[in-house]
């Protein structure tokens, strides 16, 4: 964004985010994380009239991201004009006319032709629902089913979270520093396992580097532990049984936290604590679980 004295610009990309993070802030309210929690039904709990701008926004953003991943591969592609010739364009901007940019039919099609970007039947119809939605609100009487429209909301935010991932090499949650806006994003479905499946992918990256220098290291880091057990008389135990090989060889603390130091197993599994007792338990950090002693408390309470 370039801000001077008299003047604001949005170039496509930060005008199209700026919609979808206004869009986002719009359909969750400060109640949502609440509601989700007590299972209330939000659906029909988010008045019409902010659908109305969710859809208006959401839609509007979309269709200027489209525009720039066409203008990213050819930044001629996103104005219609009669003489569809680059030359022509290339003429018509030289002379500052102005020239309207392509629809969102256009835009689809000249993606596929172009940088090869396509959409599945079930993506292009979720888009197409979108669009119907929005030209409802801005041109039609409204009469809609709220669990109907919040459904193709939902389908739409994970559609764009991933057509920003993989097309714009960017992300929503990043696109801002307002950490209440942050958090609504985090509450889209498809946005949450992204995160976590990346979470998982940085896991797997550090614990391998980590297991190829325990085996390069096996004798002296195994002498290492069984001197803190003997230090601590047995009171901290380094291992838990291994899911993979059954043998109590999983090391629960340290920097080699989540490997099985069985030779003919070599595992590893994120270890994370049991919320009640603080237990290691398998797991990742940011996932709550109980060991099996808390589990059959809480099913006997019940």
């Amino acid at each position: 964004m370039t801000i001077t004295d008299d003047k604001l610009e949005l170039n496509l990309f930060e005008n199209g985010i700026d919609f979808l993070l206004r869009g986002i802030d719009e359909f969750y309210d400060d109640d949502f994380e609440v509601f989700m929690i007590s299972g209330f039904d939000i659906p029909n709990s988010v008045p019409l009239s902010r659908y109305k701008y969710v859809c208006l926004h959401l839609f509007s953003g979309f269709l200027l991201l489209l525009k720039e991943r066409l203008a990213r591969h050819l930044p001629e592609l996103i104005y219609k004009i009669k003489d569809k010739k680059i030359s022509a364009i290339k003429t018509a901007l030289a002379k500052n006319d102005d020239l309207f940019t392509v629809d969102l039919d256009t835009a689809l099609e000249l993606l596929e032709i172009g940088p090869k970007v396509t959409f599945t039947a079930a993506e292009i119809k979720t888009i197409q629902d979108i669009q119907k939605d929005r030209n409802r609100f801005e041109h039609y009487k409204v009469s809609v089913d709220k669990k109907k429209l919040w459904s193709t909301i939902m389908d739409f935010l994970e559609l764009v979270d991933k057509f920003l991932a993989e097309q714009l090499s960017t992300n929503l949650e990043e696109s801002t520093d307002n950490y209440n806006l942050r958090q609504k994003i985090h509450n889209i479905a498809g946005v949450w396992h992204r995160i976590l499946k990346g979470m998982e992918k940085d896991w797997e990256n550090e614990i391998n580097a980590k297991l190829r220098d325990f085996i390069n290291n096996r004798e002296s880091l195994i002498s290492q532990l069984a001197e803190i057990q003997l230090e601590n008389n047995n009171s901290v135990m380094p291992y838990m049984v291994c899911p993979t090989c059954k043998n109590e060889t999983l090391i629960v603390s340290g920097d080699y936290t989540g490997i099985c130091t069985n030779q003919e197993c070599y595992a590893a599994h994120p270890i994370t604590e049991c919320s009640m007792c603080g237990k290691a338990i398998i797991g990742f950090s940011w996932e709550s679980g109980y060991c099996s002693i808390c589990y059959e408390e809480i099913i006997r309470d019940y």
